[in-house]
């Protein structure tokens, strides 16, 4: 089977190794390659619109200097929500295969208000922070406010799945 060539548009291990997951648990083949990318929208987005922007201007940024042709261009941005004066961290992915495009957004894992404040205050991002709390390891405040339970890879992996499947399936997602 020949492989994908897959471009993330970011240099996380974590984001890396969720879309390499992705593509293993779809039993596709993929040569990934990671570039480092801005997102313009700051160290830590706020709001739906915000992580949609981050991810699509990371993929947009990538293929801009048309250095990996690819088959796919996935951007993923990590944001703050807050709905009923709740906050979550989510997943946006933005991915391109040729000239279509899908968005898909991650789980929304609860978050508490001061870890909010802390990041903002910080001028940080919400992973910077739990890695603080935890004292190293991956910026990952999912893994560490459900001790270890829940990962930012599996939230994210599953994201990255459901932008690629109307890619993927491009047939199932018209009108019969």
């Amino acid at each position: 089977m020949e492989k994908s060539v897959v471009v993330v548009c970011s240099k996380s291990p974590l984001k890396i190794r969720a879309v390499d997951v992705t593509f293993q648990m779809l039993g596709l083949g993929a040569e990934i390659i990671s570039r480092d990318t801005e997102s313009g929208v700051g160290i830590q987005p706020i709001g739906l619109d915000a992580m949609e922007t981050g991810a699509r201007n990371r993929v947009q940024n990538v293929e801009q200097l048309r250095q990996d042709p690819a088959d796919f261009y996935i951007g993923i941005e990590c944001g703050l929500v807050c709905r009923n004066d709740n906050w979550f961290v989510s997943h946006c992915v933005f991915a391109r295969r040729e000239e279509k495009e899908s968005i898909a957004f991650g789980s929304f894992f609860p978050i508490p208000v001061w870890m909010k404040t802390r990041a903002i205050e910080q001028k940080s991002c919400l992973g910077r922070v739990a890695r603080e709390l935890a004292g190293g390891g991956e910026k990952d405040p999912e893994r560490y406010l459900s001790q270890e339970s829940i990962l930012r890879e599996q939230i994210i992996s599953q994201a990255v799945l459901c932008a690629l499947v109307p890619l993927l399936h491009c047939s199932r997602f018209r009108e019969h």
